[in-house]
């Protein structure tokens, strides 16, 4: 049986430098990820893929085209082959819409190999699975010409954002798409649902919404941001490719994902969506507990607990003994869990 062909990619990048993977949305090319590669190209090794049936990839490279077969994990699986071949064991991961699906189903089902993840105008579920399975078998009896009534309103803000030839390029793509490949990638995201699984995530991730975006509206970003431990959402002014903000990829960079630097003095840096996730601002919380046992301050430690072992801050009688009202503790009801653990860590260390 003949092995199953790559996906098509291009890879950018010096060599040695830490891998970027980038997944493009259904009906584009990896060219959608093309205004990033000034800003990334010099930092990452960034490998762009086709989707099968777009771009340069062959239908072929599906394991089980038939209809309704198709699934994201699949999809994810041939995501893996291409970083098996460049030698990848883990590698930082974006990807727009369905090309966020497939990072979203990695990061979950593989974690070992993500490093990073951005979540670009994606979801953790498409909607129902009829709509994509009538766009599918439209696809299969009439092609992708259907479709390019439609799209533009769909990918863009507004209907300049067609004309460009940034544009115009990319429903070219969708023009050309084998449509064997796309109804497939349809199948895959009629049967993707990945919202009981979202908790199991534990790569740094970043969620970009945009409050434009009509194919996949903000409120599908806030799940996934909610669902997620300690992901941070950024929203930005853009429609469903984000083609309208191309530097949008300086804010949802790896680099994003990683805890910054924090200086004790100058408490946290920025808002909610620019600030250190809960599971930093988590450990910063046992270090001074740590640093208060040393120095003989408070610990926080519990009746019953041993001498010079710090308890960890959690619980009613705990968020009663540092003065923070029960019943309004809950990171969720302060104004970022920044500030929840922030005020923590300073009555702890009074």
């Amino acid at each position: 049986m003949p092995a199953t062909p790559l996906l098509h990619h291009h890879l950018v990048g010096p060599a040695g430098a830490p891998p970027l993977i980038l997944g493009p949305s259904l009906g584009t090319s990896r060219a959608v990820w093309e205004p990033q590669l000034p800003s990334l190209g010099g930092r990452f090794q960034v490998l762009r893929f086709d989707l099968p049936g777009h771009g340069g990839s062959t239908s072929a490279a599906l394991p089980q085209p038939e209809p309704g077969r198709t699934t994201v994990g699949h999809l994810a699986a041939l995501v893996l082959s291409l970083a098996d071949h460049h030698g990848w064991d883990r590698f930082h991961y974006a990807g727009i819409s369905l090309g966020g699906a497939i990072g979203a189903h990695l990061a979950a089902r593989h974690p070992g190999r993500i490093t990073s993840l951005a979540l670009v105008c994606s979801s953790a579920h498409f909607g129902a699975a009829q709509p994509w399975n009538e766009r599918a078998g439209l696809v299969r009896l009439r092609g992708t010409a259907p479709l390019l009534e439609t799209s533009p309103s769909r990918w863009f803000a507004t209907a300049d954002g067609a004309e460009t030839p940034f544009g115009r390029r990319l429903l070219g793509n969708l023009a050309d798409a084998d449509p064997i490949g796309y109804a497939a990638c349809c199948d895959a995201l009629a049967s993707y649902d990945l919202r009981h699984e979202l908790a199991v995530i534990s790569a740094p991730t970043l969620v970009v919404g945009g409050t434009l975006d009509t194919a996949t509206p903000l409120e599908h970003a806030k799940e996934l941001a909610r669902g997620i431990p300690h992901a941070v959402l950024k929203t930005i002014a853009c429609g469903h490719l984000a083609a309208e903000q191309p530097g949008h990829c300086k804010t949802c960079s790896p680099h994003t994902c990683a805890p910054p630097v924090w200086n004790p003095g100058q408490g946290f840096p920025g808002p909610a969506d620019s600030g250190p996730t809960g599971a930093v601002v988590k450990r910063r919380i046992s270090a001074a507990a740590e640093a208060a046992v040393a120095t003989g301050g408070p610990t926080g430690r519990r009746a019953g607990a041993t001498p010079g072992v710090a308890a960890r801050p959690s619980g009613e009688s705990e968020r009663r003994r540092h003065g923070i009202p029960c019943g309004t503790a809950r990171a969720g009801e302060w104004p970022s869990r920044a500030a929840f653990y922030e005020t923590i860590v300073r009555r702890m260390t009074q």
